[in-house]
């Protein structure tokens, strides 16, 4: 009698070798692809909480400063506009400027490496791209709605999320 493997035995060895390999290299890039997707929705929601946080920052410094509430805002450009607008930070003196978007889009965000911040200055261009809307809200109260569009792209396909928020005149 002879010892051994026979051809047939051989043969579906290696094909449940192979399905065992397909198997868990597929569940490695579902994770793989979870753990992006997860880390980019997180990035995008942080970004968009910052632009209203900027929003509120400069109808709280215009108020303070004796200016009317959305100086510099709204109605019409740079915010009141189709287009949108964006929120360069200064990061040295801390001031926010807002400037409209062209018929093109607003630009993506950049990120700076060294004092760990996105921003429209940056060594590493992102696949971020914020766009920040502002409409005034009808109604006896001053008010407006912001809007923050955050699209990107990835290797795993293109998502983008719409956030809302009114805004009151600050008292």
């Amino acid at each position: 009698m002879k010892k051994g493997f026979t051809l047939i035995e051989t043969l579906v060895a290696i094909l449940l070798l192979s399905l065992m390999l397909t198997g868990a290299s597929a569940l490695i890039q579902q994770a793989l692809q979870a753990s992006s997707k997860i880390k980019n929705d997180t990035t995008a929601v942080f970004l968009s909480q910052e632009a209203f946080e900027l929003v509120r920052y400069q109808r709280d410094t215009n108020k303070l400063g004796g200016n009317p509430w959305m100086d510099g805002l709204q109605p019409g450009p740079p915010c009141g506009t189709a287009n949108g607008c964006i929120a360069r930070i200064n990061s040295s003196t801390g001031a926010v400027t807002f400037s409209a978007c062209g018929g093109g889009g607003c630009p993506f965000l950049m990120f700076d490496p060294t004092a760990k911040i996105y921003n429209y200055s940056g060594s590493q261009t992102t696949p971020y791209q914020r766009t920040i809307k502002i409409q005034s809200v009808g109604g006896p109260n001053p008010e407006v709605r912001v809007q923050v569009t955050m699209a990107w792209t990835t290797i795993f396909g293109s998502r983008s999320y719409v956030w809302e928020e009114n805004l009151l005149d600050w008292q």
